[in-house]
């Protein structure tokens, strides 16, 4: 995949981007992203300070999550250990991520604010390497939030992207090894199956940095030009809005499954829990609609899309 051309100018991006968004000060054109992703709970904070020899990013505890702005924490050019194949020193930025099933904040914010830092990042002209996405090995039972992480990030990505990640397992120690084994044959056999097929490549991370460095060195060994991820694509090339997206449609097909269940969840409550719980449950039900209000782009919005220049 190609460069930007020069002079590209994000058109949209008063509409997206707000003033508490973490975007990076000074960005050089030389500078290596590699955005490391994946659900809540899977070590992605760990990953990034292991990377970058010091507690840079804040860790949560099991799946309360510390993330809640993406963080890109920048490794200079003399503290990292894998030689580029051009030669160029440069500065390797790894951004942490929220999941798509964070603590204490939406998805669909989640998802604008992910957006945001890529299409800004392409937009500076910095160079994305490669993408990392981590699952936790004892996790492997995936459906809600779990698929919603693999099905968002897909398309995210984009087909043309998938030989540039690196699906990585972690937390190996924490599981017997024979169980371990077969849970990443489910991963590669079905959840990330479509993924394998289009070049991703599945990676195990152990405790440890030479691990870690390893699962960097499967992106970066044959680095020599930026990829262009497909959220960077259709905002700032194909000048899109958010709501228009492929990765804002996947979630909000998503979040509409979930109101679903969340009703018929309801109907089974009426008569066997009290009030308080059937509140809760209301209230749930409201947030994941106020969700799908905000991916869902109005007629009237797209006719004034089209005609803003």
């Amino acid at each position: 995949m190609g460069t930007k051309p020069p002079g590209k100018k994000w058109k949209k991006r008063s509409k997206i981007v707000t003033a508490t968004d973490p975007i990076l000060k000074n960005p050089l054109p030389t500078d290596i992203i590699i955005p490391i992703m994946g659900p809540t709970g899977s070590g992605k904070s760990i990953l990034v300070n292991v990377l970058a020899g010091r507690e840079a990013v804040a860790v949560g505890n099991d799946l309360d999550s510390c993330t809640v702005n993406l963080c890109p924490v920048i490794i200079e050019p003399e503290d990292w250990m894998i030689p580029m194949v051009d030669r160029m020193p440069r500065r390797l930025v790894l951004v942490d991520t929220p999941g798509f099933d964070d603590t204490y904040v939406d998805d669909s914010e989640i998802l604008r604010r992910i957006s945001v830092w890529l299409a800004a990042s392409y937009n500076d002209s910095m160079k994305i390497a490669g993408v990392i996405f981590l699952n936790e090995i004892s996790r492997v039972s995936i459906r809600g939030t779990g698929r919603r992480n693999i099905d968002v990030f897909k398309k995210l990505c984009g087909a043309d992207m998938m030989k540039y990640v690196a699906l990585c397992t972690t937390m190996w120690e924490g599981v017997p090894l024979d169980l371990a084994e077969k849970r990443k044959y489910q991963l590669r056999e079905t959840y990330w199956k479509d993924m394998i097929t289009g070049g991703a490549q599945v990676v195990r991370i152990y405790r440890g940095c030479s691990s870690a460095w390893g699962a960097v060195n499967t992106i970066l060994s044959e680095f020599n030009n930026s990829r262009i991820m497909c959220i960077q694509k259709e905002l700032v090339d194909l000048q899109k809005l958010l709501p228009d997206t492929k990765a804002a449609r996947s979630l909000q097909g998503s979040l509409n499954r979930e109101l679903e269940q969340q009703r018929q969840w309801m109907k089974h409550l009426v008569e066997s829990v009290g009030e308080n719980e059937r509140q809760k449950q209301r209230e749930e039900i409201q947030r994941t609609l106020d969700q799908i209000v905000t991916l869902n782009m109005s007629l009237c919005c797209r006719i004034r899309n089209f005609f803003t220049v």
